[in-house]
């Protein structure tokens, strides 16, 4: 027992001279689990050490017993009192603790402790990024990150900055590391040369980011051809979102919509939105019966043959009737009947007129509208973006699978390569294609000819895109810092004029060339009242003649 509590106080005393600047970098910076490593087993000890040290901060203490590794659910910070001798044990839990989330204090020699960290270190098989505070009797702590790459076998150990408030101010010195990210060529973000080098969006974004961190950049491509977009349920996944999540690659630049699924398994660093939607150049049928039909939507001819049945309805009831041909209900009848076809006439000549003189239009606005079209109009989807119609497939959009299902069935005729193909195919047939807009802005800012008469329609809600990354990358803090200081001085704005174009100046809204109930409504409420001032006047003189006794006429 009394070697115990000697123990207790050499530990008591050597982090008496450190405890305060210890204990405000703990409460400055989010740390409130703290596990310590010693010989400790006494629980009466642990208390002590408890009381002494954190009783007038809000640190929850676990304390392990011997050399046992603490709960990865409460490592926050790792206590050592014997200078890294049990370096082993914690380093088997670096793979299952969050980037950043962690940090080992350690008493002992500032330039041995270093040491010790780089050569436990060595040849570590994953990434991993930790805070390491040094402190001893004499001086005050300080404090390091360490980073590790596997990739290239470096590990990065840079001192520290602290605010007045003994808070981390993130500084990134990677000191020459290098990256490797693995994509495909997708035009504007990465566009790979036969010789093998690459530019683009986010080429030029990651080089702006490497200035700034002092990393270099090697971009490859997918040798395959694969996204690996088709693995179901997330198992068995090849290509370039295989790569990244076994560690064979660090990144991928390229834009990747974030999801649930994708996001148990790989990490986002945020860059953009973007949305899906359809695009077509309206075309008209070599042959067309429909034709003249279409100046009124479906709604308007039912109302106007609905009318026409009550025209002839309240035409028939006086002509039934002996003498009633002359009656006032009868002219005033007949003449909303010929009223009614001069507006008539009047709204569907000035439809015509215009359905002629504008571009040629489709009876279309949504999804649903443009599948039920097949097989007058087919729908085509960009290869390996066939994985986005899926996902928007359910009992409520059913739509979309259909529209999968064709896809699967026959990839030949439903699916396109590149979006200067899918425009030449438009022009000349009845094709619309989905598309999201980042991309396909890009793609008509270097090809401005095929904006013209182009239409979309049934946008979705814009989604989160970003660059991916391994499960618990030291990189994501480090790219979601740099993303942030290029918004913040106009950089991020800049690259996507530069290589996507502004997206104020893309509208393409689809033109409503065709009238409908609602537009002429006010031929009805004429019709409806003349009808109903007719029956008025036709039931009046029924009266009249019946209580006449038939004698007069009315």
């Amino acid at each position: 027992m009394t070697a115990w509590i000697f123990l207790v106080f050499i530990l008591l005393d050597l982090l008496s001279a450190s405890n305060e600047s210890l204990v405000d970098f703990l409460a400055g910076n989010g740390k409130k689990f703290v596990c310590v490593h010693s010989s400790l087993t006494d629980p009466y000890l642990s208390k002590m050490m408890e009381r002494e040290l954190f009783h007038e901060m809000r640190v929850y203490v676990t304390w392990s017993k011997g050399i046992q590794v603490c709960s990865k659910t409460n490592f926050d910070v790792f206590i050592t009192d014997n200078s890294l001798a049990n370096m082993e044990n914690i380093k088997a839990q670096l793979h299952d603790l969050k980037i950043q989330s962690s940090m080992i204090f350690v008493l002992g020699s500032l330039q041995e402790t270093l040491e010790c960290i780089r050569n436990n270190l060595n040849h570590y098989n994953a990434s991993s990024f930790f805070y390491l505070g040094l402190g001893n009797s004499s001086s005050n702590v300080d404090y390091y990150q360490v980073i590790t790459f596997p990739l290239s076998n470096t590990q990065v150990l840079q001192k520290l900055e602290l605010d007045a408030n003994s808070k981390i101010l993130e500084q990134y010195d990677l000191q020459g590391v290098e990256i490797t990210s693995q994509s495909l060529d997708w035009h504007p973000y990465t566009i790979f040369e036969p010789n093998g080098t690459s530019y683009g969006h986010l080429i030029d974004m990651t080089h702006h980011l490497a200035r700034l961190f002092n990393f270099t950049l090697r971009s490859i491509k997918e040798p395959k051809n694969d996204w690996g977009l088709q693995s179901q349920y997330l198992k068995n996944i090849t290509g370039v979102l295989g790569n990244v999540i076994q560690g064979k690659v660090d990144l991928s630049l390229s834009l990747w919509i974030w999801n649930l699924e994708r996001s148990s398994v790989v990490d986002f660093s945020i860059v953009a939105s973007d949305w899906e939607q359809l695009c077509f150049v309206p075309q008209m049928p070599k042959v067309d019966p429909t034709l003249f039909l279409r100046p009124f939507t479906t709604d308007s001819w039912i109302a106007v043959g609905l009318t026409f049945l009550i025209i002839v309805v309240c035409a028939l009831v006086p002509l039934t009737i002996q003498s009633f041909n002359q009656t006032h209900s009868f002219m005033i009848i007949s003449t909303s009947g010929w009223y009614f076809f001069v507006l008539l006439n009047a709204f569907y000549g000035g439809a015509l007129t215009m359905f002629f003189a504008n571009e040629p239009s489709i009876p279309f606005s949504t999804v649903k509208d443009v599948v039920e079209a097949f097989p007058s109009w087919n729908v085509k989807i960009r290869e390996g973006n066939e994985i986005f119609i899926l996902a928007n497939a359910s009992p409520q959009r059913p739509e979309f699978q259909t529209l999968y299902n064709r896809v699967v069935g026959n990839p030949e005729e439903n699916l396109f390569d590149t979006y200067d193909d899918i425009m030449n195919q438009a022009r000349l047939k009845q094709v619309v294609f989905h598309t999201f807009a980042r991309p396909f802005f890009a793609f008509l800012k270097e090809n401005p000819q095929h904006k013209a008469n182009l239409r979309v329609f049934a946008k979705e809600k814009p989604q989160g895109e970003g660059i991916i990354f391994g499960k618990n990358s030291p990189l994501v803090p480090i790219f979601n810092l740099g993303i942030q200081r290029l918004k913040e001085n106009g950089a991020m704005d800049f690259l996507a004029k530069k290589w996507e174009g502004s997206f104020q100046e893309q509208r393409f809204e689809m033109d409503v060339m065709v009238l409908s109930g609602g537009q002429v409504i006010l031929v009805y409420i004429l019709m409806g009242a003349g009808y109903t001032l007719g029956l008025t006047f036709l039931l009046m003189e029924c009266l009249w003649t019946k209580y006449n006794g038939g004698s007069q006429k009315p």
